[in-house]
């Protein structure tokens, strides 16, 4: 989006009822600038079609998901240089197999491992440093990452976007689906556009969370492990106020008594 983005290159062009993104917005450095520059070349209720790749099925695999505040640092910073990201994906790049990470998807057999690959991601990432571009996957999601990046871009009056359609990453795959149309009220707070897209979204966040990265997830083990060893805690009290009780005590010969009766008059039938 170097010299002005889209919207200064196609300023001479009628505007578009459709752009179709397959596979480029990982590319793209300024993530939020890209969706409003965007915006500035479509018609009203144009579409933006999008085809992104799910990090979990390729090799993004073991990468850090992107979230709404690095998005918003670089935003307000401006930058293309990313020395952080470069470092990131040439570090952690694994196996790009979706069908593989289907049937292994918490397998760390194919953790990197070579010192090689660490010392190009150095080399790299001190050219970064310096000002040197190069082209990564500054972005990496899952349907749920990208999701919560649009939920929080349009609570914060960011993104010019409604969601209109989502299709999650199929199996064996290793992308995802959405389709946005462009809706300049969403980004007025407050606004029946505004309200209506975060409560879209949050509905749609609770359809595709990642059960496998998903802090809820991790929230709702620790609460369900609590509550059972409150529960162990409290069976174990109850058994020994029993076995401590003057009834336990008074009755054992009579517990014995039925377990005779039982052993050899019942069960030897």
């Amino acid at each position: 989006m170097g010299g002005g983005g889209y919207s200064e290159g196609l300023k001479n062009v009628d505007k578009f009822d459709y752009v179709i993104a397959t596979h480029v917005i990982e590319h793209i450095p300024q993530l939020i600038l890209f969706f409003q520059d965007i915006a500035n070349i479509l018609n009203h209720q144009g579409k933006l079609c999008l085809t992104i790749p799910d990090k979990r099925f390729c090799y993004d695999h073991f990468r850090c998901p992107t979230s709404f505040a690095e998005c918003y640092d670089i935003y307000i910073r401006r930058t293309n240089i990313l020395p952080f990201r470069i470092f990131d994906e040439l570090v952690e790049r694994t196996v790009n197999n979706a069908e593989y990470w289907w049937k292994e998807k918490n397998n760390f057999e194919h953790l990197p491992k070579q010192k090689i690959e660490f010392n190009i991601a150095k080399e790299k990432y001190m050219k970064a440093l310096d000002g040197e571009y190069f082209d990564m996957h500054f972005s990496v999601f899952t349907p749920e990452t990208f999701l919560k990046l649009m939920y929080y871009m349009t609570w914060y009056n960011l993104f010019p976007f409604k969601c209109i359609e989502f299709n999650k990453t199929e199996t064996n795959t290793f992308e995802f689906n959405c389709v946005l149309e462009l809706e300049q009220k969403v980004m007025i707070e407050g606004s029946i556009e505004n309200e209506r897209e975060k409560e879209n979204l949050f509905n749609l966040l609770n359809e595709n969370y990642d059960e496998n990265c998903s802090i809820k997830t991790i929230e709702n083990l620790m609460i369900e492990l609590c509550k059972a060893k409150n529960d162990l805690l409290c069976l174990e009290n109850d058994l020994q106020k029993m076995l401590l009780s003057k009834s336990w005590k008074i009755t054992a010969p009579l517990r014995k008594i039925r377990y005779f009766l039982r052993y050899f008059l019942i069960d030897k039938k």
